[in-house]
């Protein structure tokens, strides 16, 4: 756990302050001159430790997990008001919840596509709040919320992955409860170097919208990042934010990476965090027999 007077903890202290700090639609088609598929070619791990997770709503504390249980999610601590909480979570996270850490590693969680049909491995953790958007005491638009990742920065940054605080619409009318749409902000590294980016996906359009995206700056030797997505009933807004730790301590000012829509598929979020990697399509011709 970071080192913090205060009980609240770093997390809580800067979403308090107001910080601004599936149905996958996959394009596909397939050639008469000459069929194909695609075989989703292993990528390049990223292992990362979450220090603490926790979620602000109308002003003080909704929910905190500071990883110190031992019992890795889905297990969770209560919500603030004492009611049972969990987690879903896709991938495994067995054994990895120790020294005041949850270790993510992108291996084991499981394969995928981004809203453009992109493939992808993905462990993700999701907070099952109320998501019922017809119900009260959840993550709904009349309601000003902040929802908060700290995480420690990897030693190894792999290309075509990242770390994640998302928040995810999803249509839970449909048994699988579908993901609709997901806002994102993500330490990633693609072909370039790592970058902190501010991102939309919309499975049912078929898009992802790049909002923001801010090299990663290490000039400070920072060891942790604060990840803040924030929603604003006010303005109708959701705002991304991120600030640089070391041994505990904040390194300069939050970073401000703008605002965005939020609420445009489904009436309510659940926030949690994740990791990820691409992973590399690469084109196997079908056998003679798949012709006939």
């Amino acid at each position: 756990m970071t080192n913090t007077s205060c009980a609240g903890s770093i997390v809580h202290a800067r979403v308090r302050a107001g910080d601004p700090c599936g149905r996958p639609r996959l394009a596909s088609s397939l050639a008469c001159a000459a069929l194909l598929c695609m075989a989703a070619m292993p990528a390049r791990a990223l292992i990362v430790t979450i220090d603490e997770f926790a979620i602000v709503r109308n002003g003080v504390p909704y929910f905190r997990d500071t990883f110190s249980d031992g019992s890795p999610p889905s297990s969770a601590p209560n919500f603030a008001n004492g009611t049972l909480a969990s987690y879903a979570v896709s991938g495994s996270l067995a054994g990895q919840e120790f020294n005041d850490r949850l270790r993510l590693d992108s291996t084991t969680g499981l394969p995928g596509v981004d809203a453009l049909g992109n493939p992808t491995r993905d462990l993700t953790v999701r907070l099952l709040t109320n998501n019922d958007p017809a119900l009260p005491n959840a993550l709904k638009p009349a309601a000003s919320f902040q929802a908060a990742a700290l995480f420690d920065l990897p030693a190894v940054f792999t290309p075509s992955s990242s770390f994640q605080l998302r928040l995810w619409e999803r249509d839970t009318s449909l048994p699988a409860g579908l993901t609709l749409a997901l806002t994102q902000i993500r330490v990633n590294r693609g072909g370039g170097a790592p970058a902190v980016q501010f991102r939309q996906q919309d499975f049912v359009a078929g898009s992802v919208d790049l909002r923001n995206s801010v090299p990663l700056d290490l000039s400070g030797n920072p060891d942790q990042m604060l990840l803040v997505l924030a929603w604003d009933p006010a303005l109708q807004r959701v705002f991304a934010g991120y600030q640089y730790l070391s041994g505990g301590q904040l390194l300069g000012d939050a970073v401000a990476l703008g605002d965005a829509p939020l609420f445009t598929r489904w009436g309510s979020v659940q926030a949690g965090f994740s990791v990820n990697e691409g992973l590399s399509p690469t084109v196997v011709p079908l056998p003679a027999s798949a012709l006939l």
